[in-house]
C-alpha cells in the first residue's frame, strides 16, 4: 500500500502547485481573454450564418427591436389609416348645410331590411350578423353584400359607415401575416370605370386617397407598392371593398364593371365585398349564391324627429315648428321618410331657400308637386314648401372644412 500514499503525496503536491499557479494575476487574465475571444468569435460565426440565411434566426422580438419586421411598420400604417377613415367618416357636409355643420351632426341610425325576412333592422347589427355567419361556415367565402335603396336614401352614407366599422367585424382566422381586422377601401364605380374596370388599380388608388402611407422598399416607387400590396391584402383575405353607385354608370359601364367586379370576387374569395346600387337599375349582376341583399329602410318617426331636431334652422323657422307641420300633414310625413327628401322639406322651408347650384325654383306659398328623379310625383307637397325639385338633379357632398 505505499504506492498509494507515494501517489497521494505526488497528487498533493501537484495540486498546491496548479493552486499557486492559477492564483497568479496573469494566468487568470490571460484566460478569461482567451475564453471571451473564443465565445465572440463564435458569435460572430453565427451572426454571419444568420445573415446569410435573410435574418430568419434572429429572435422575434429582437428583429421587432430593432425595426427589421416590414410588418410592423405596415401595422404601424394601417393603424394611422384607421384613424383617419373613423375621423373622415361623418366629416363631410352636404351643400344645403349650415357652414358648420357635417354630417355626423344629423346623422340618425341607419336601418335595413334583410332577405332573411328578420324586420328592420340596424346596419351594424345585421352587417355583424352577415359577417358571423360568413366567418363560422367553412364552406363559405367572404361576405359579399348588395345594398339596394331608392334614390335618397342613404346607400352612399351607409358604406361610409361601413368602412367605418369594419375593422371590428368578424373575421375568420387570417391567413397571411397580419394580425388586423378587415382593411376597408371605399372608392364608387365611376372611379373603377376611370381605370379601366381593373380592380386592383382602383383599391390601390381608393387606399392612396384614404391617406394609407405603406413603407416602401428601397427601389421602389409608391404607386408599385400600393398595387403589390393590394393584390396581396385581396389574395390574403384581407381587404373589405366597398364600391358605390352602380346606378351611376350608363348601360354598358354597368355590364363591363359587373363583370370586374365578379371576377374580382371569383378570384380572390378570402377578401369581402359591399356594393350599391338604385333598386331599379340592379338586375342580380353579382354571380355568387352566396350573396345577401341589404335594402334601405324608410325612416321612423323617431329618426325624423332626431333628423329634425339636429338640422340648426335659421331664425324665425325652428324644429319645433317643421315637426308640427310633419306631424300634421300626411303628405309631408310621407316624403320625410326618405333623407333627402327630409334634407329638402326642411330647406325649401327655410327663408333662404335658393341654394347652391339654383337646384329649386320658387313656386310660392301655393301647394305644389314635389318631383324627384324626373320619373315620379313621389307627394303632393301641401305644407309652407314654395318649390319643385327640379329633374336629374343630384345634390353632391364635400369634405367638411
Amino acid at each position: 500500500m505505499e504506492w498509494i500514499a507515494t501517489l497521494g503525496t505526488w497528487l498533493t503536491g501537484r495540486w498546491a502547485g496548479l493552486l499557486d499557479w492559477l492564483d497568479r494575476p496573469e494566468v487568470f487574465d490571460d484566460l478569461m481573454t482567451g475564453l471571451l475571444a473564443t465565445v465572440g468569435g463564435a458569435c460572430v460565426v453565427w451572426l454571419g450564418v444568420q445573415l446569410r440565411r435573410g435574418l430568419g434566426g434572429f429572435p422575434t422580438r429582437l428583429r421587432s427591436l430593432l425595426g427589421w419586421r416590414q410588418a410592423d411598420a405596415l401595422e404601424t400604417a394601417l393603424v394611422a389609416y384607421r384613424q383617419r377613415l373613423v375621423a373622415d367618416a361623418l366629416t363631410i357636409r352636404h351643400a344645403w348645410m349650415k357652414q358648420d355643420q357635417c354630417l355626423g351632426d344629423i346623422l340618425v341610425p341607419v336601418a335595413v331590411e334583410t332577405a332573411a325576412d328578420t324586420g328592420i333592422e340596424q346596419l351594424p347589427t345585421a352587417l355583424r350578423a352577415l359577417f358571423a355567419m360568413s366567418r363560422d361556415d367553412p364552406q363559405a367565402p367572404a361576405p359579399r353584400v348588395v345594398v339596394l335603396g331608392g334614390p335618397g336614401t342613404g346607400k352612399s352614407v351607409a358604406l361610409r359607415l361601413i368602412a367605418r366599422d369594419a375593422w371590428d367585424l368578424p373575421r375568420r382566422e387570417p391567413i397571411g401575416t397580419d394580425r388586423g381586422g378587415w382593411v376597408p377601401v371605399r372608392f364608387s364605380f365611376a372611379d373603377l370605370r376611370d381605370v379601366g374596370f381593373d380592380l386592383p388599380a382602383a383599391v390601390a388608388a381608393g387606399l392612396d386617397r384614404g391617406g394609407l402611407v405603406l413603407p416602401a422598399p428601397s427601389g421602389t416607387v409608391p404607386t408599385d407598392t400600393f398595387a403589390a400590396w393590394a393584390r396581396t391584402a385581396l389574395a390574403e383575405g384581407r381587404l373589405l371593398v366597398l364600391i358605390d353607385g352602380l346606378d351611376a354608370l350608363d348601360r354598358d359601364a354597368r355590364a363591363q364593371a359587373a363583370r370586374a367586379v365578379n371576377q374580382a370576387i371569383a378570384a380572390w374569395p378570402h377578401s369581402a365585398f359591399v356594393v350599391s346600387c338604385r333598386t331599379a337599375a340592379w338586375h342580380d349582376q353579382l354571380e355568387t349564391p352566396h350573396r345577401a341583399v341589404l335594402r334601405m329602410a324608410p325612416l321612423h318617426a323617431a329618426a325624423v324627429r332626431q333628423f329634425v331636431r339636429r338640422w340648426r334652422f335659421d331664425a324665425p323657422k325652428s324644429a319645433e315648428e317643421l315637426q308640427g307641420v310633419i306631424n300634421r300633414q300626411p303628405h309631408v310625413a310621407a316624403l320625410a321618410v326618405n333623407p333627402l327628401m327630409l334634407t329638402i322639406v326642411i330647406v325649401a322651408d327655410a327663408p333662404a331657400w335658393e341654394l347652391p347650384g339654383d337646384p329649386f325654383v320658387g313656386m310660392g306659398r301655393s301647394r305644389r308637386t314635389l318631383v324627384f328623379d324626373g320619373n315620379r310625383d313621389l307627394a303632393r307637397a301641401g305644407c309652407c314648401g314654395r318649390l319643385c325639385a327640379r329633374p336629374h338633379y343630384a345634390p353632391s357632398y364635400r369634405r367638411h372644412p
